[in-house]
């Protein structure tokens, strides 16, 4: 697949203009721009968290995310029937004699 982004594409076009005339004038705004190590650190560790906190809508959807793969997996284990029964009007050993299987 063809590269499209546009930094790129002027990077790739500056080496071989160099290449080509040997002259090493020829540079792109990208090569030019490196940023040192502790922008580029902030970016790495300190950017995700400045979106997470500045975005209102993700952090509506990663605290729902949180929330349901939590639950869910406890509705499945073995636990489910005694957190039924605390909605349900089944008492406690009824619920818990229907998922094991005993005889009443």
């Amino acid at each position: 697949m063809p590269e499209t982004y546009t930094p790129v594409l002027l990077v790739r076009k500056a080496e071989r203009m160099r290449k080509e005339t040997g002259d090493s004038r020829y540079y792109a705004p990208k090569e030019a721009n490196k940023p040192d190590i502790g922008q580029r650190l902030y970016n790495i560790l300190a950017m995700p968290f400045k979106i997470l906190f500045l975005e209102p809508m993700l952090i509506a959807i990663v605290i729902y995310q949180s929330v349901s793969s939590y639950s869910s997996p406890s509705f499945m284990t073995a636990d489910s029937p005694i957190l039924v029964s605390l909605w349900h009007p089944l008492s406690p050993l009824r619920s818990l004699s229907n998922c094991v299987h005993t005889r009443t």
